[in-house]
């Protein structure tokens, strides 16, 4: 499998939704929704990151299964599938991090059509569906279950 970053994304409204590879960043301000949260980067109004672009799972190229997490600089590491929104914003704030991302990392396509017709919604049997047919060597059952990621650890500088 190969991997190319994500493009730049944009919502229409000339704001940039992603990270890059080693950038220092900032939480500056917290927008919640009824099912998300959004944060401004830097104090940039044109650069927003959503906490669900951050808590997922992800997989690597040799099908390993993994989440991402903040580490901090006293040696807390916080998974972010593992704290809500708000509670990482308060964390975070005021404290800058270096971005780093793993390359050739996936995710479940939550949108493939294979996860209705097999009925497997959640990740753990997920993740065993893909073992399964790569270790039978059918690769034409992965169809679009997996897409290219960016997977975003955050170090405290």
């Amino acid at each position: 499998m190969h991997v190319m970053m994500h493009k730049p994304i944009s919502s229409g409204d000339d704001v940039i939704r992603f990270l890059n590879n080693h950038e220092i960043i900032g939480f500056t301000e917290c927008t919640n929704t009824s099912d998300n949260s959004e944060y401004v980067i830097n104090n940039n109004f044109s650069r927003k990151i959503w906490y669900s672009q951050l808590a997922q799972f992800y997989m690597t190229e040799d099908m390993v299964l993994f989440v991402t997490c903040v580490q901090f600089k006293t040696g807390e590491e916080v998974e972010f599938i593992k704290i809500d929104s708000w509670e990482l914003f308060k964390k975070c704030r005021g404290k800058k991090f270096q971005v780093y991302i793993p390359s050739n990392s996936y995710t479940f396509n939550s949108k493939s059509k294979i996860w209705d017709e097999t009925g497997i919604y959640n990740f753990k049997k997920m993740y065993d569906y893909i073992v399964a047919c790569i270790e039978k060597n059918a690769f034409e059952c992965l169809g679009d279950i997996l897409k290219p990621a960016n997977p975003y650890f955050l170090i405290e500088t």
